[in-house]
C-alpha cells in the first residue's frame, strides 16, 4: 500500500472514504495520519492495494512499505513526515539485535502491526487483512498471506547493513 503526502496550509483533510481492496472487498484501513510540521500540515490518505506476487519481496516492498519506510528502508519514505513516532532505521534491525536478525519479531510486527505505546492506536497498521483480501476466499489463502510475509521478511534481512 502506498501513502501519498499532500500539502495542506490549509489543513484540509483529505480523506479518500474506503479502500478499495481486490475487487469484492471495500473497509477502511486507519492509515489516515496527521501531523503538523512547522505552519504547514502534511496529510496521507488511503490509496487501493496493489495485487503483487507473493513471491516477490522486494516488488511488495516497493509497493505496500517504501511509502513510510522509504526506498532502501531508513524510515524516510513521503509519508514518514506525517508520523507521530518518528520510523526506525529498517536496515539496523540486526545490529540492534546484537548481530542477529529478528525474523519472529518482524514476521509478527507485519502480520498484526505494533501497538502505540501509548495504548491508542498503532504505529504500524497490521497487514493481516490487506493481504487476506487479495486472496479472500481461494483455496490456500492462509499459506499465501504467510508466503507474503516470509518473503517481505527476507527482503528485510537482506537489507541489514553488514
Amino acid at each position: 500500500m502506498r501513502l501519498l503526502p499532500l500539502q495542506s496550509s490549509d489543513a484540509v483533510l483529505a480523506h479518500e472514504g474506503a479502500l478499495l481492496i481486490g475487487r469484492r472487498h471495500c473497509f477502511g484501513l486507519a492509515l489516515i495520519v496527521t501531523a503538523a510540521l512547522s505552519a504547514a500540515q502534511v496529510e496521507t490518505r488511503n490509496v487501493s492495494i496493489r495485487y503483487i506476487s507473493p513471491s516477490a519481496g522486494e516488488k511488495m516492498y516497493g509497493s505496500y512499505c517504501a511509502a513510510c519506510h522509504g526506498d532502501k528502508g531508513k524510515g524516510d519514505g513521503p509519508a514518514a513526515a506525517a508520523m507521530t513516532t518518528p520510523l526506525g532505521d529498517l536496515t539496523t534491525l540486526s545490529k540492534s539485535s546484537g548481530g542477529r536478525f529478528p525474523r519472529t519479531h518482524v514476521f509478527f510486527s507485519i502480520l498484526n502491526g505494533k501497538p502505540r505505546h501509548t495504548g491508542e492506536g498503532y504505529e504500524m497498521p497490521s497487514w493481516k487483512d490487506p493481504f487476506y483480501s487479495l486472496c479472500a476466499g481461494q483455496r490456500g489463502c492462509d499459506a499465501e498471506v504467510q508466503m507474503r510475509i516470509v518473503r517481505l521478511t527476507d527482503y528485510l534481512e537482506s537489507l541489514q547493513v553488514k
